[in-house]
């Protein structure tokens, strides 16, 4: 699952996530790269920045699709 733009409620979602489906990779992105400590502590498998391009080749790796 990707959870694009982590704030207060991504966080949740987050969170949510990675409780209820377990078995589910949880990947977090957001603009702002101080968000992804926290996201890692709410159950992010992994986070992306979304800035200086190449987002969807990235998330294509992560997710080898």
């Amino acid at each position: 699952m990707l959870v694009y733009g982590v704030g207060s409620l991504g966080m949740l979602l987050v969170h949510m996530l990675s409780r209820l489906y377990p078995g589910v990779r949880v990947i977090g992105v957001d603009v702002y790269e101080g968000a992804r400590e926290l996201a890692m502590q709410m159950g992010a498998h992994d986070f992306l920045t979304a800035r200086g391009g190449e987002l969807v080749e990235r998330i294509g790796e992560m997710t080898q699709s």
